[in-house]
């Protein structure tokens, strides 16, 4: 009886053993989400999105106006995600801005998760921004071309085709 249980326990110690030597030394980390909080630049109000986009010259731009408690612009980021990367190798900036509507502590919570560019913008800035671009509602979606023209407006998320068909337009 002893020799039958020391062969159990000595089997069980081998299969224990292999069996964990097949299994990864750590457990794979989780995706890292960059993201950037860009200084908002000197701007008149109505001018500020075109100071912000012509930082990034050269490279065709996706903005993204949304808040923290808009569960439609939350839920959009989402349905987008799988695409960034794609976007990304394309050599799209993908600006995110929001106003102080959204409370700054949530905001920024929220960053990580998000990735990109994001801005923080006033009341002031909001209101003037959306006035000119004819902004009513979040959701909204504007893409510039590499020159910075304004190429595409859209409220609502138009979803992942559309995008990506806009962007192929520009990129």
């Amino acid at each position: 009886m002893k020799k039958l249980t020391l062969m159990a326990m000595c089997l069980a110690t081998t299969l224990f053993a292999a069996a964990r030597a097949q299994q990864p030394a750590e457990a794979p980390k989780e995706e890292k989400h960059e993201y950037t909080v860009a200084k908002t630049p000197e701007a008149e109000n109505d001018q500020l999105l075109d100071a912000i986009v012509a930082q990034y010259k050269g490279k065709a731009v996706f903005v993204d106006f949304w808040a923290t408690w808009c569960g439609p612009c939350v839920n959009a980021m989402k349905v987008l995600g799988p695409l960034k990367p794609e976007i990304y190798a394309k050599g799209v900036v993908i600006l995110y801005i929001a106003g102080e509507n959204s409370p700054k502590e949530k905001w920024e919570s929220m960053l990580p998760s998000i990735g990109g560019i994001h801005y923080y913008i006033t009341k002031a800035q909001w209101g003037a921004l959306c006035e000119k671009y004819g902004i009513k509602g979040i959701p909204a979606y504007l893409i510039f071309d590499k020159t910075g023209k304004q190429t595409y407006f859209k409220m609502g998320y138009p979803g992942n085709d559309a995008v990506m068909e806009e962007l192929g337009k520009v990129w």
